[in-house]
């Protein structure tokens, strides 16, 4: 007499903070599953538990005691079941809107000796057959990139790696009904039926997956083996598997005893009210935390009056209320330190020439009080600067006659005057003071000296003699 053992395992990955896949492994009915949750705040652990605990509890219901199902239509009316219950669930819980889940089961069904396994499939878990040591996928992955495989847009390999491999075009419970796909195959003793969500083969390559379905003989092994694998290649998801195997009563393997549907203590887990967090426990001021804001404070503290410091030892000309004054500080400010007036002179604007109010909007700044105070001094001191100037006579002939006696006259040669010239002297003035070297004008200054000469009247030449 043909049966089915398996055995099953479930974990939740190395990056997810919760499981939503399930797995059921009934051998009295004969029934292996695993569906892959999918949906908000909890809503994946409910839908692939609940389409599970259905799938059994129909199951169960329309089998005979210790039976398998009369064929694979009591199967597919199973996961329509499932479906119902879930979509039913989903519209009753505002809370799970829009849960759903993928599910693939194998079952046994026919009457004895004419026994067959069914296989049925919704979404993108799989089912693998191991016959002969050789592997093969028997269920089709209801995604959009399958579909693109499926037209030739795709290989297989492109299709292992697109970033929308895990866009779903079929789930349970997302719609009040789901086509559902199914299959049947003979069941042959020492056939090896594997169940599994994505998690692991997206994790594992199928030759790996095959050696170790050939390698272990105890399902339960074997799908323990799988998972730890999966979680070894990065454990970027939940990832089940049920691992099944066709016996008969001379195949020499015993039966596991009937560990139940599997899903319903998912299911009641689930639906549980969530623990409340834990209370935050407060945290403690350390010697390490003071320590730390006593720098902080001291760095604030240096940096202020590192600012204040640099603001305070600057100085600039401009103008305030119409006059020329001496300020401290930045001319546009800095943070809070505005500038400050240290010096009200009475030079006003409006009296000084063209060039000069250019120079005072130009503005002069200097880390000096008195180098400002020296650039509004020598910005109103007048400035002249006498050119030279050159007078020459224009050389001239003259002619002299001498009477001869007897009354004739006679002439003698021209007689050349030398030309005189005439250098008059500019007036002096007193005698100019030593300079001082450390009061070399800057460029500025020069600039103002400048100004000074160009609106200076016109120097006078002296008479000549």
């Amino acid at each position: 007499m043909i049966r089915l053992i398996g055995g099953a395992h479930s974990d939740v990955g190395q990056v997810r903070a919760n499981n939503q896949d399930a797995a059921l492994s009934d051998p009295a009915c004969a029934v292996f599953a695993v569906a892959d949750g999918m949906g908000g705040h909890r809503g994946g652990e409910v839908a692939s538990a609940l389409a599970l605990s259905t799938l059994s509890r129909q199951v169960r219901s329309d089998a005979p005691a210790g039976g398998a199902l009369a064929s694979v239509d009591g199967l597919v009316d199973a996961v329509l079941g499932a479906n119902e219950a879930v979509f039913g669930e989903a519209r009753g819980n505002s809370e799970l809107h829009g849960m759903g889940t993928t599910l693939c089961a194998v079952a046994l069904v026919g009457p004895a000796g004419a026994q067959h396994v069914a296989i049925v499939n919704v979404g993108d878990s799989r089912v693998y057959l191991l016959r002969d040591g050789a592997l093969e996928q028997l269920t089709e992955d209801h995604s959009l990139v399958q579909s693109l495989v499926r037209d030739g847009q795709l290989t297989a390999d492109e299709a292992a790696v697109h970033p929308q491999r895990n866009i779903l075009t079929r789930v349970i419970g997302v719609e009040p009904d789901v086509e559902v796909d199914w299959w049947e195959r003979p069941a042959v003793a020492g056939d090896r039926y594997l169940l599994c969500s994505d998690g692991l083969f997206n994790e594992v390559p199928d030759g790996r997956i095959a050696a170790t379905l050939r390698q272990l003989a105890d399902p339960t092994e074997a799908a323990t083996t799988l998972v730890a694998m999966a979680n070894d290649g990065g454990g970027r998801d939940n990832v089940t598997c049920v691992v099944v195997d066709v016996v008969d009563d001379d195949g020499g393997a015993a039966a596991p005893a009937d560990p139940g549907p599997t899903a319903a203590a998912a299911l009641a887990t689930s639906l549980a009210p969530p623990a409340p967090p834990p209370e935050p426990v407060p945290r403690r001021f350390t010697g390490r935390v003071v320590a730390f804001l006593i720098v902080l404070v001291a760095l604030a503290g240096a940096t202020v009056f590192a600012v204040r410091l640099w603001a305070r030892n600057n100085y600039f000309v401009a103008v305030d209320n119409g006059t020329v004054s001496v300020f401290r500080g930045r001319p546009d400010g800095i943070l809070w330190f505005d500038p400050e007036v240290v010096d009200a002179t009475d030079v006003r604007v409006s009296a000084l020439t063209q060039a000069q109010q250019e120079l005072v909007n130009e503005g002069f700044s200097t880390s000096s009080h008195a180098e400002a105070l020296r650039w509004v001094t020598l910005l109103t001191t007048p400035t002249t600067v006498p050119p030279a100037v050159t007078t020459t006579t224009a050389r001239s002939a003259t002619t002299t006659s001498t009477t001869v006696p007897g009354g004739g006259s006679s002439s003698s040669a021209p007689t050349t005057v030398a030309p005189t010239s005439v250098v008059p002297v500019a007036p002096t003035s007193a005698p100019a003071a030593a300079p001082d070297p450390a009061a070399a004008p800057t460029p500025a200054v020069a600039a103002l000296g400048a100004a000074g000469a160009a609106d200076a009247p016109p120097a006078t030449a002296a008479p000549g003699a």
